[in-house]
């Protein structure tokens, strides 16, 4: 399976503490396709169908009608955890986002959560 850029994948998170995202999640990819192609690891922005904590100014919401694939419910999604995955723990791909808006959704948010470059809204 190819994995890429601004890919929906579901994932299986490993993780134990309170309030990090774990178990099988929608996870955006968004390594870069040059490391995708040669790595076996993957950068990904976890998410989750639960519509809570929209007041942290980094969650996001990708809408099903935003992705080529399958979504079936508008997710949130926590750039505040980002987390790099194995392929192993890939379960299957749920979609490419195709949206522009989407994607420069992301782009902004990662820019904000981790305070590279400028960030205007």
């Amino acid at each position: 399976m190819k994995i890429k850029r601004n890919m929906i994948v579901w994932a299986e998170l490993k993780s134990g503490l309170r309030h990090i995202q774990a178990g099988r999640r929608p996870c955006i990819v968004i390594s870069c396709d040059k490391a995708n192609g040669k790595s076996p690891v993957y950068t990904v922005v976890p998410g989750t169908t639960k519509l809570k904590k929209d007041y942290i100014p980094v969650h996001f919401n990708i809408e099903p009608s935003e992705i080529r694939g399958f979504l079936r419910h508008t997710t949130m999604f926590l750039p505040e955890q980002l987390v790099t995955i194995n392929e192993e723990q890939i379960i299957q791909t749920a979609g490419m986002i195709v949206s522009t808006d989407a994607i420069k959704k992301v782009d902004a948010m990662l820019v904000r959560q981790l305070q590279i470059g400028e960030y205007d809204g």
